[in-house]
């Protein structure tokens, strides 16, 4: 992950993942209203890398609670189906 961009309200990422996971990260950013705008998108066709832009009060803080958001919704999950496996 490289940080683009670092102003006061506005955060700007390339991360070398597919759009599955910007999509993710947009999705629970959007959930806050603090965040005035989240997107993702593919940098170039040939790369594939994702740009994230994050428009916030404080859209670092913001980042690091979607991902914790994320992690929770994932332990979550596989909590769930290590229940279901012995079924």
């Amino acid at each position: 992950m490289e940080v683009t961009k670092d102003e006061k309200n506005y955060l700007e990422l390339l991360i070398k993942e597919d759009i599955g996971f910007g999509n993710k990260i947009v999705g629970e950013l959007l959930k806050s209203k603090k965040v005035e705008l989240a997107t993702a998108m593919i940098d170039h066709p040939l790369k594939g890398n994702i740009v994230l832009k994050i428009k916030a009060e404080n859209p670092k803080k913001e980042l690091i609670d979607a991902i914790k958001s994320i992690k929770d919704e994932l332990k979550k999950l596989g909590a769930e189906l290590e229940g279901k496996k012995g079924k």
